[in-house]
């Protein structure tokens, strides 16, 4: 039995991916997945539904990989359609945004510090415990580099709500850390 192996070359994968090569597409999906599924498990609590948001995202991304022109910047393409369809999933299955109270960007914390010694594991896990509407523009912002004004046009919401949003959920970070110092003492 002959085995065939697909190039690991992106630009020639791409090429062949967008030419309908059945085997190219696989070794596209089996290449980027990994980093795809752990954008959308950023947005989306259980492993089921950040499965189903990946297998969309990568439909889309075969589908949209025409519109690619430049090889350079496959990581951050993929990335971004990882989360915009995370982003979908979350609209179009929950309710995502708690009451909110408007917050002066002032009165928000300027930064976000883990205490030494905690993994990054563990705080994941934190972020994944916030309530949906903090969860998803704390990745927004902390993590993807969006700006509130990006975020409000993302999620049709003010920009003075993903502030608020940001705000909470950094306080109630805070809060869940300055606890498990506490139970560490």
């Amino acid at each position: 039995m002959r085995i065939l192996r697909l190039p690991t070359h992106t630009p020639d994968l791409l090429e062949r991916c967008r030419r309908g090569d059945r085997r190219a597409q696989r070794a596209f999906c089996e290449r980027f997945a990994p980093a795809m599924l752990a954008v959308c498990r950023r947005y989306v609590r259980s492993l089921e539904d950040a499965e189903e948001v990946l297998q969309n995202a990568l439909l889309k991304a075969l589908d949209k990989l025409s519109d690619l022109e430049e090889v350079k910047s496959i990581e951050p393409w993929l990335r971004r359609i990882a989360a915009n369809e995370s982003l979908n999933f979350i609209r179009y299955r929950q309710n995502v945004f708690v009451a909110l109270d408007e917050v002066d960007e002032a009165q928000a914390p300027s930064g976000f510090e883990a205490p030494n010694g905690l993994e990054a594991e563990e705080l994941l896990r934190l972020v994944n415990a916030l309530p949906t509407g903090y969860r998803v523009v704390f990745n927004l912002y902390a993590i993807e580099g969006y700006d509130h004004s990006e975020i409000a046009e993302l999620l049709n919401i003010d920009p003075a709500t993903s502030r608020s949003q940001l705000h909470k959920a950094r306080k109630l970070l805070q809060s869940q850390l300055e606890h498990q110092r506490l139970q560490m003492r």
